[in-house]
């Protein structure tokens, strides 16, 4: 026990896995209260809600501006077609049923973006697994605030992390099937 202690940051391990636990029960608490709700944030979720929504009922999400009720989707199509397309089967669900399937879909880029940041970036500059622990624990309970809405923001920061990923990949590989991608996810 004493060996684990010396080679710790500032704490024994022990206690840095107890604090990191906690911070991420609370997050995830807080994730699940904000993501289960009934609540929609009109200001932040609505139109790409809407624009994922009208795909997968397969309406328009540019709709003819001069019939009214009037609504303007002011974000590009990819993350509505995206996520639209992969909660159509479940259209004969209820409406918070694919509202929710929208939300998760949010909180499983977040994890990709974990997952790929650990991989690619992270990992091969040999810092400790519980060093980025620390450093998730700390950044969780800020992004909590979005991991479990239909915005789009996680998606494109997903497509860039990944762009990134497989431009590192393609300067080590120099496999061309790796650069053809990269511009496409840029």
């Amino acid at each position: 026990m004493k060996g684990d202690d010396q080679n710790s940051l500032f704490l024994p391990k022990w206690a840095i896995l107890i604090c990191l636990s906690l911070i991420f029960l609370g997050a995830s608490s807080r994730m699940l209260v904000m993501g289960t709700g009934s609540y929609l944030n009109q200001s932040a979720e609505n139109a790409s809600l809407a624009g994922a929504l009208d795909v997968s009922e397969g309406k328009n999400i540019f709709p003819d501006k001069t019939v009214i009720p009037f609504r303007l989707y002011t974000y590009t199509p990819m993350h509505a077609w995206i996520v639209g397309n992969l909660i159509k089967p479940f259209n004969n669900s209820n409406l918070m049923a694919r509202v929710y399937l929208v939300r998760l879909f949010s909180l499983f880029c977040l994890i990709a973006i974990y997952i790929l940041l650990w991989r690619y970036y992270v990992s091969p500059l040999g810092t400790s697994l519980l060093i980025f622990l620390i450093s998730l624990a700390l950044s969780v309970s800020e992004l909590a605030n979005y991991a479990l809405t239909a915005r789009n923001d996680f998606l494109a920061i997903l497509f860039e992390i990944a762009a990134g990923a497989i431009f590192l990949s393609w300067i080590k590989s120099k496999k061309s099937w790796q650069l053809s991608l990269f511009p496409l996810l840029c």
